[in-house]
């Protein structure tokens, strides 16, 4: 329901591009969503190779490493400098968030969907006003459950492929150990009774 709020709050729609800054959880059910939506290039930017695959699998366009380069500039060279049109931040720091807006070309839209760890953060100005860009959040979402319900049921987005570990109830602190520290590769961690 979240990724479906955040391509809503987009305008994601058939033949836009968009990219994904996070590959957690969030991030791809947003990136599978802005497909279901129409979107016909997603690309996905993270830290994380196994989260990177994850992407591919969801069928992201293309996939950025951070770590190996500045994300920016790839985006520029996969888009032939354009930008997307939509730019969601779902990995919650500072530095995504601006890379968010700075990822949005002209008329774009940046989607900021992580509560940041900071109240307040710097962007250039000149990107927002010369680039006419309109800045979004996501707190949530809306009326979504059944789009959601819908998508899932009819394979459009997998969510069943984002739990990558079970608990039962009396192992719940490595539950959430592995959880918290990401460990073995850990995207969502679930404990059953």
């Amino acid at each position: 329901s979240v990724g479906i709020q955040a391509s809503k709050r987009g305008s994601i729609g058939p033949g836009k591009s968009a990219v994904v800054v996070g590959a957690g959880p969030i991030g791809l059910v947003t990136l599978q969503a802005a497909r279901a939506s129409g979107a016909t290039e997603v690309y996905a930017v993270d830290l994380a190779d196994y989260r990177l695959r994850y992407a591919e699998k969801f069928g992201a366009t293309g996939v950025i490493n951070a770590r190996e380069g500045d994300p920016l500039e790839r985006i520029g060279e996969l888009t032939g400098g354009r930008g997307v049109d939509v730019a969601f931040d779902a990995a919650g720091s500072v530095e995504t968030a601006q890379q968010a807006v700075r990822a949005v070309g002209r008329g774009g839209v940046a989607v900021i969907i992580s509560m940041l760890p900071a109240p307040e953060f710097p962007i250039r100005m000149t990107d927002l006003v010369e680039k006419e860009l309109d800045l979004r959040g996501v707190f949530r979402y809306a009326n979504t459950y059944p789009t959601a319900i819908r998508l899932v049921s009819r394979g459009a987005v997998d969510v069943r492929s984002l739990v990558t570990h079970r608990f039962p109830l009396d192992q719940v602190q490595r539950a959430f150990e592995v959880a918290e520290k990401k460990l073995e590769n850990a995207l969502k961690v679930v404990v059953t009774p």
